[in-house]
C-alpha cells in the first residue's frame, strides 16, 4: 500500500463513522501538478476526540484542533474544518471550527492551496485553484492587500511558491507585497530564517530572489 492508497483509507475509514473528510492544501496542488508528494493532509468536520478513537494520534497541533494520524506506516496531519476570524498582530487569527468544507477552503492563503479532494478523486475548486495552476500564477484567496494584512508571512509564503514551483506572481500580489512589505517586521526571525532558507533551497530560487 503506497502513500495514497493509504491516505484514500483513511478517508473511508472517517466517512464510515459518518463524517466528511478530504485531502486538501499542497497534496491536491502537487497530485495536479504532477509533482513528488511529500506530505499529505486531510479536513474532516471530525473532531479530534473522534479521531482518536479511530486511529493512533499524535496530539501535535490540538490547540488548532489538528492531530498527526499514523496509519499503515504513513502520517497524515488531519484537521478539524476550521475558519478563521480576527487576526493579530498580522500574523495569528482567532480558528472556530465548523462543518463547512467551503468556509475551510475560503480561510486558504492562496488558490492553488484551496483545493480539496475526496476519496473518488473528485475536485471541489471554488476559487479557480486548477485554472491558476495551468496558468503557472499565484493569487491569493480574495483581495492580496487583505489576506497580506491578515498574515503578513503570506508574502514570503508567496515567494516560496514562486522559487518552488517556477510559477509567476500575479500583479495584485506583486503589488501587495510592495505595499505592505514592512508587516513582515512583525513575524519572528525564526520565522522569516524558515520561510527564505525554503525559498533558497528549492529548484528555481532564482525566481524568488
Amino acid at each position: 500500500m503506497n502513500y495514497i492508497e493509504a491516505g484514500i483509507e483513511v478517508l473511508k475509514l472517517i466517512e464510515a463513522e459518518g463524517f466528511k473528510a478530504y485531502f486538501v492544501g499542497g497534496f491536491v496542488r502537487d497530485y495536479l501538478n504532477n509533482s513528488e508528494i511529500t506530505d499529505i493532509d486531510i479536513a474532516t468536520d471530525a473532531l479530534p476526540s473522534d479521531l482518536d478513537t479511530l486511529f493512533v494520534t499524535i496530539h501535535k497541533g490540538i490547540n488548532y484542533s489538528s492531530v498527526i494520524i499514523k496509519h499503515e506506516g504513513y502520517s497524515f496531519e488531519t484537521t478539524t474544518f476550521r475558519e478563521e476570524k480576527s487576526y493579530m498582530d498580522f500574523r495569528h487569527p482567532d480558528y472556530i471550527t465548523t462543518n463547512s468544507v467551503e468556509l475551510d477552503l475560503k480561510r486558504r492563503d492562496f488558490t492553488i492551496n484551496a483545493m480539496a479532494m475526496d476519496k473518488d478523486y473528485n475536485v471541489i475548486d471554488l476559487f479557480n485553484g486548477k485554472e491558476d495552476l495551468k496558468n503557472k500564477i499565484i493569487k491569493t484567496v480574495g483581495v492580496s492587500d487583505t489576506r497580506f494584512k491578515e498574515d503578513s508571512l503570506r508574502m514570503l509564503r508567496a515567494i516560496h511558491f514562486a522559487s518552488k514551483l517556477n510559477f509567476s506572481l500575479s500583479e495584485e500580489v506583486i503589488y501587495a507585497i510592495k505595499t505592505n512589505g514592512k508587516l513582515i517586521s512583525y513575524l519572528s526571525n525564526d520565522r522569516i530564517y524558515w520561510e527564505l532558507e525554503k525559498t533558497i533551497n528549492s529548484p528555481y530560487y532564482l525566481v524568488g530572489f
